[in-house]
């Protein structure tokens, strides 16, 4: 993003009505004004920032409360309104059995509880129908390089009709990475939580966000072309002190007004009207490719994108409402036809997760692996394959990966085709104590005779929790590129591991900072050329925890070990899981956008769907 454009101010009065008849101001006065600035424009974006004397950029809110179900859908956590101490909302927690410790939870990362000392932590709760459930406070902490595990406070808080309290200490060993505190429906039963809080020993300063579960203040973004009506909104809650307005034409004149929006809301403060003007229409170009713009792809929104050419057509995939949906596409990226390609898989009556996606090619036939999660994720996962015959249109059934072991599952992999046929890879998941590990695993795959070759195993591995491993082939070699799913810092690198059919060989990094996934590439000019989704420009204390990502892009050497990377995406959003293949001389790109993505199912994100886009080999590289 270019951060040099001279952007203009302009303060002028401004009335409630006078946008869209939204919000009027809270009782009892007039709106305090503040002052938005312009932190610079692109041809299609205008970065406006406001509070900038703070470091911290995104809001602790109440989304900062994440519900966990990991054994599935007998628990649910819910911020419950009027439920909590003298009618005001509570974090709602109810469990239907105590079966193979059925359990729920809300979590907060403490981000900036790092300091070592002593801390007091209190809060209130009430329960009802605990039939052999409990409800329980949990406070926890990773420490060092290795992000050791180091239990705080764990205690289990007696049942109660009645709003009781439950406070205590701990203190906070040194070199703390991330502090988080969990609170528990274990069993069948139900509790409530409220008023929430950990300090300093006489402070009042609460380091939990939004400890009493109410929600705090937020902002509106309003834009219209700079003299001309109606004033248009942004269609998304923004938590931060900061909004990257996007999709504007090149080289116009815009006007820009914010206002703060309070937990009940009513707005209690509006900024002044700010101009700016977008830049004139560039061509990008780096280390020899040329990079068109993007658009929208040609379905209803959606993620998970793929691309693939087969035979001179052009095949987009894309996950929504739990099917796989195929299109042809036309050189505009318009679509000739779409077609289901993998059907709903209902679970307990409805369609169950189907998605993280990643596209091959033998001959005419095209390929897909996904994963289908029956109940929450990981422990009940398995990684799939379906085929398309590009000539007759026949679909192939669903060949479902099984684990070689009870309690395991194949978690999170991909596919991708050598000379000799097809190979898929997952994670293989299981259980160990309270936590799990993860291995990342290759097999020869002969789909049409259902049958898998052996399974390869890396090791050693430089995580014990690696995540998403997907495909991509180098001089007729499988490159799998991985994660961790267990990183809780900043720190979740992105590997790239060679396999020439017996043997992992010469492991590397790609990305050594930031949360980085999902990565495919293609062989182009003697390196591999990979996307994913970058979240190193983000840093979790500035930005928040996962909440924006860039598509990040690179040229590596494998051999040698090098990694040329830029963005190829930056428009301060939350960009995911992209895909990448050669198309008719030229480089076809699809990645998935939202809003932002506060990772829980409170999220007021937005969803824009899936864009495609093209890089030229100009000037060379081929």
């Amino acid at each position: 993003m270019d951060t040099k454009a001279t952007c203009l101010l302009l303060v002028v009065g401004w009335t409630a009505a006078g946008v869209g008849g939204e919000a009027t101001p809270a009782p009892g006065g007039s709106m305090a004004e503040f002052q938005i600035e312009c932190a610079g424009t692109t041809s299609r974006s205008v970065h406006l920032v406001w509070e900038t004397d703070q470091e911290v950029r995104t809001l602790k809110t109440g989304t900062a409360w994440s519900p966990s179900t990991p054994t599935g859908p007998t628990h649910r956590a819910r911020i419950a309104p009027g439920e909590g101490r003298g009618g005001t909302a509570a974090g709602r927690i109810a469990g239907t059995s105590s079966a193979d410790d059925a359990r729920a939870c809300f979590v907060q990362n403490l981000e900036q509880l790092r300091e070592p000392g002593r801390y007091e932590f209190s809060l209130f709760y009430r329960t009802a129908d605990q039939h052999d459930g409990t409800a329980r406070l949990v406070i926890d902490c990773y420490v060092g390089d290795e992000r050791s595990y180091h239990g705080l406070v764990s205690r289990e808080l007696a049942p109660s009709d009645d709003w009781s309290e439950a406070a205590g200490s701990f203190d906070l060993p040194d070199d703390v990475r991330l502090t988080r505190v969990l609170l528990y429906q274990r069993g069948k039963g139900t509790a409530w939580y409220d008023d929430v809080r950990i300090a300093l020993p006489k402070s009042s300063t609460n380091l939990v966000a939004d400890g009493a579960f109410e929600g705090t203040s937020s902002w509106r973004v309003f834009f219209r072309e700079k003299g001309k009506d109606p004033w248009q909104p942004v269609d998304a809650v923004v938590l931060e002190r900061f909004h990257n307005v996007i999709f504007l034409e090149p080289e116009t004149p815009y006007e820009f007004l914010v206002r703060r929006v309070s937990a009940d809301g009513s707005v209690d403060a509006e900024s002044q009207m700010l101009s700016a003007a977008t830049q004139p229409a560039q061509q990008r170009v780096w280390q020899g490719l040329r990079f068109e713009p993007d658009r929208r792809g040609p379905t209803p929104p959606s993620v998970y994108p793929c691309v693939e050419s087969v035979g001179g057509k052009l095949y987009f995939c894309d996950s929504r409402g739990g099917v796989l949906w195929l299109s042809e596409l036309d050189d505009h990226f318009g679509a000739r036809w779409t077609k289901q390609w993998v059907a709903p898989h209902p679970v307990d009556g409805r369609p169950c997760y189907q998605g993280q996606s990643q596209t091959a090619v033998v001959g005419r036939k095209l390929y897909v692996s996904w994963k289908r999660a029956f109940h929450g994720d990981a422990p009940n996962a398995r990684q799939c394959v379906a085929s398309y015959d590009t000539e007759t249109g026949e679909i192939g059934e669903p060949f479902v990966i099984e684990p070689d072991r009870p309690g395991e599952s194949t978690w999170n992999g991909g596919i991708a085709a050598l000379s000799d046929g097809l190979w898929v890879s997952y994670c293989r998941w299981r259980r160990e104590g309270d936590d799990y590990r993860t291995t990342v695993t290759v097999r020869r795959l002969d789909y049409e005779a259902r049958q898998l070759g052996p399974a390869f195993e890396l090791d050693p591995q430089p995580t014990e929790t690696p995540y998403t491993p997907f495909l991509s082939v180098f001089r007729d070699e499988l490159v799998v590129c991985f994660t961790d799913s267990q990183s809780h810092t900043d720190m979740q690198a992105l590997w790239l591991v060679r396999f020439d059919g017996h043997r992992f060989h010469d492991l590397m990094t790609v990305s050594p900072t930031g949360f980085n996934q999902y990565a495919k590439g293609v062989e182009l000019g003697g390196k591999l050329l990979l996307v994913w989704k970058y979240g190193a420009p983000y840093p979790s204390p500035i930005y928040g925890r996962y909440m924006f990502h860039d598509i990040g892009l690179a040229l590596v050497d494998p051999v040698a070990k090098t990694v040329e990377l830029t963005s190829l995406v930056d428009d301060v959003k939350y960009n995911s899981s992209p895909d990448v293949t050669l198309h008719q001389g030229r480089l076809i790109y699809a990645y998935n956008k939202f809003e932002h993505l506060y990772g829980t199912q409170a999220d007021p994100s937005r969803l824009y769907g899936c864009f495609l886009g093209a890089i030229e080999p100009s000037l060379g590289v081929r």
